[in-house]
């Protein structure tokens, strides 16, 4: 009985410089590894501290040209948007979550991988919209919806707005604008006393990494967020209806066309600090971002 005893001592607990007593389970409890938190909650975290942020990073002289707005908009669903002045324009801070037209029609949502597909396959030029993994409940507060182009051209969606009123889908010159205003604030791609793309291609080298969250990028190849812009990596849907690249890549639609098939959009990859731009085909389903008439 002793001998058992001693055994049950010896393994329950342990004695410490002082003579303090512990008990074991205690000790192996506090050494659990917290549970890590998923990527979802730390953006939607990050972008609770938008506003917080971005004032910080104002300051007297620049206020004009970089302030996050005191204010919120709606679309016509009910969901608010923070908004973000940069340089001379005013930006979402966040992407694009709307199911209707802001005239109050629906933008067809299509879950069927097939339906999806048809419309390349078919020539058909429907709007199409959809989120990322057909899983609202997870992906719709932070990362918003995926539209394909025809849902946002007032040419194939008999002339609706996507975006809430006084406000509309952003363009390529309007991307344009915003990277020649982050390049020149931050003194990157200057060439010549000109504030250009860093090489002869349709990409800002540079650019990306003050536009990127601060969380949620592949390999932590996260950003500075310096402009509460919130470029996220939300994937999106390939024009076969499968979806890709969530957590590696954030793709963006212009309201401008390059082809019958194709139209311009601009993308944030996670193993670069670049703001790319390619002519891509209208079908996939890419987020969107609303500018202020």
């Amino acid at each position: 009985m002793k001998k058992r005893l001693l055994v049950f001592i010896l393994i329950s607990t342990y004695v410490l410089a002082g003579g303090v007593v512990v008990n074991k389970l205690e000790l192996l409890e506090k050494k659990k590894p917290q549970k890590k938190k998923d990527i979802v909650s730390t953006l939607l975290e990050e972008k609770e501290l938008l506003i917080e942020k971005t004032i910080k990073r104002v300051d007297k002289e620049q206020k004009s040209q970089i302030e996050l707005v005191n204010e919120e908009i709606q679309d016509i669903d009910g969901n608010s948007y923070k908004v973000v002045k940069i340089g001379d324009q005013y930006w979402m801070g966040e992407n694009l979550k709307v199911t209707k037209y802001n005239d109050g029609s629906d933008i067809p949502l299509v879950t069927n991988k097939t339906i999806w597909a048809s419309n390349d396959a078919n020539d058909t030029n429907k709007p199409m919209m959809c989120w990322y993994e057909n899983n609202e409940a997870k992906y719709k507060e932070v990362y918003g919806a995926l539209y394909n182009w025809y849902a946002i051209s007032t040419t194939t969606n008999e002339n609706k707005n996507v975006c809430p009123v006084g406000w509309h889908v952003s363009s390529d010159e309007e991307w344009e604008n915003l990277i020649k205003f982050v390049s020149k604030d931050k003194g990157v791609g200057n060439r010549g006393g000109e504030y250009v793309r860093s090489y002869e291609s349709d990409d800002w080298t540079e650019v990306g990494k003050y536009l990127k969250s601060k969380t949620g990028w592949e390999n932590d190849k996260n950003g500075f967020d310096d402009y509460g812009f919130f470029g996220i990596s939300g994937g999106k849907r390939h024009y076969d209806g499968s979806f890709k690249s969530f957590n590696m890549n954030g793709y963006w639609w212009c309201s401008t066309f390059t082809a019958i098939d194709n139209a311009w959009n601009r993308y944030l990859y996670y193993y670069n600090d670049n703001v790319n731009r390619n002519s891509t085909r209208k079908d996939h389903g890419f987020s969107i971002r609303c500018v202020k008439n």
